[in-house]
């Protein structure tokens, strides 16, 4: 009776969406603008999913700890035709054996895995398609660079080059804080990124930074961004680089560099943070959750007493005054960059929200004190820079670059994060659910069969690239 109703209301799919953050709202805006598909919408988060629900009033809505009640996943699973997993990557695994069972196709704009990619018999011996890599970064990026290289390729041309940077940012105007970042995702999760290694092919040879836990050798390693001067911004190395030159197929490239924007200052601000032992993410009882509530000063002071005192040549009995002054002599950093770690407010009285260790009791404070207002936008820069050789052994330089601006006021789904990674996502689960994308098994969006359409309906959305030309 349900199937008869909703078939006479003009429904043809059913979307199963896990999670209801940030990226969501653009999305069930997309896939319900036609009235052909129903939106299911499943988070523990009551507060969320009321949210969603009342900006899209036709939406369904289920509270539910997918991770804990996995029998109830999988009658929610059964009932529709597509599961788009926008919760954190690390849960993916859990979902994907659900959809494997009831034979659905699933969808998510997180990176490949290799504890996913072991499923991939398994996907396709269920007849599904499992979408990857949809959203921004991964996502568009992979969309403009392989339309890049497939025209370059066509041409008789061969790439000698490749660096790609992306950054989330605050607009301009909103960069207002000393980390001039805010968070429109998870804020430890954004963290947890600085304290990444990165392994990178720069002229021909192999640039490796260690990670050494609890990290941050990466910010040594930025550098201003020459082509986004109006923007001032930095740029420093994401991870394994290395890996695109077999995925992008640049058997000719001498440089390969895949990185993350921020704002300039950034990176010193989160460097002294790492040295003064804010950043560290072992555990430390004294910060424990069931500890009595304490201000940041003495959340400061039990870090400085455990991990700092002997960097910083104090007596654990220290005084407030005296560890700033310590902390300014400690530094040797410039005025600007120590000035701008004390106004984080971390020796202040303001309580402080304890989560077992320094790191992730200042990510918990970070999102307090750096999340986007009302009425505040955000800004999305992403830069591909190409070096081309072309028969005649000329050589060029393309730049291919996108700016979106969020739109303040919109809440969550006006984010320029929010529409740049939902839109893409939701563009590509419509083309599965249409039988554009037919492949069984794992699908990214290298080929042109699926860049090209996202791309050309991104541009309907007001997300469009620019390309320029140098001669080198």
């Amino acid at each position: 009776m349900r199937k008869q109703k909703e078939a006479a209301n003009g429904v043809k799919h059913k979307v199963l969406i896990l999670g209801a953050g940030f990226v969501v709202p653009p999305i069930i805006g997309y896939l319900t603008r036609d009235g052909d598909i129903k939106v299911t919408v499943v988070s523990n988060l009551m507060s969320d999913l009321e949210s969603v629900k009342k900006t899209y009033p036709n939406i369904s809505v289920k509270q539910l700890n997918i991770l804990q009640d996995t029998e109830g996943l999988g009658k929610l699973v059964a009932e529709h035709d597509l599961v788009m997993s926008m919760i954190p990557w690390k849960f993916h695994a859990q979902v994907f054996p659900v959809c494997i069972q009831h034979k659905k196709h699933i969808l998510t704009a997180s990176y490949l895995s290799p504890t996913l990619r072991a499923m991939e018999q398994q996907i396709k011996d269920a007849g599904i398609t499992a979408v990857m890599e949809v959203g921004l970064d991964p996502g568009i990026d992979h969309m403009l660079t392989m339309e890049c290289f497939d025209e370059t390729y066509a041409k008789g041309g061969k790439i000698i080059s490749y660096e790609s940077y992306t950054g989330g940012l605050p607009a301009p105007e909103y960069a207002d804080n000393p980390l001039r970042y805010k968070f429109s995702w998870s804020p430890e999760a954004a963290m947890t990124t600085v304290l990444n290694g990165a392994i990178y092919l720069e002229d021909g040879k192999v640039g490796l930074v260690k990670e050494i836990p609890p990290g941050g050798a990466l910010m040594d390693h930025a550098h201003e961004m020459n082509d986004l001067v109006g923007f001032n911004l930095e740029g420093y190395p994401n991870r394994d680089s290395i890996s695109y030159k077999d995925i992008y197929k640049l058997k000719d490239c001498h440089t390969v560099i895949r990185g993350t924007l921020r704002y300039k200052g950034f990176t010193k601000v989160i460097k002294a943070l790492i040295n003064l032992g804010f950043m560290d993410q072992n555990p430390n009882d004294k910060l424990a959750p069931s500890c009595p509530p304490m201000s940041w000063v003495c959340v400061a002071l039990i870090i400085f007493k455990e991990v700092t005192c002997v960097v910083l040549g104090l007596d654990p009995k220290i005084s407030v005054a005296a560890v700033e002054a310590a902390i300014r002599k400690k530094l040797n950093m410039p005025e600007e960059t120590v000035q701008a770690v004390l106004t984080l407010g971390i020796l202040g009285e303001k309580k402080a929200k304890l989560c077992g260790n320094p790191f992730s009791t200042l990510s918990v404070h970070f999102a307090d004190i750096m999340a986007y207002g009302p009425n505040e936008r955000d800004l999305i820069v992403m830069s591909h820079q190409i070096g081309v050789e072309w028969p005649d052994k000329r050589r060029e330089l393309k730049t291919v670059r996108l700016v979106i601006y969020g739109e303040g006021g919109k809440g969550r789904g006006g984010l320029a994060m929010s529409r740049t990674v939902g839109l893409p996502a939701s563009i590509a689960a419509r083309m599965v659910l249409n039988g554009e994308i037919k492949q069984k098994g794992f699908v990214l969006p290298f080929a042109p069969e699926v860049y090209k359409p996202i791309l050309e309906r991104l541009k309907k959305e007001g997300i469009e690239a620019s390309e320029t030309t140098t001669t080198l």
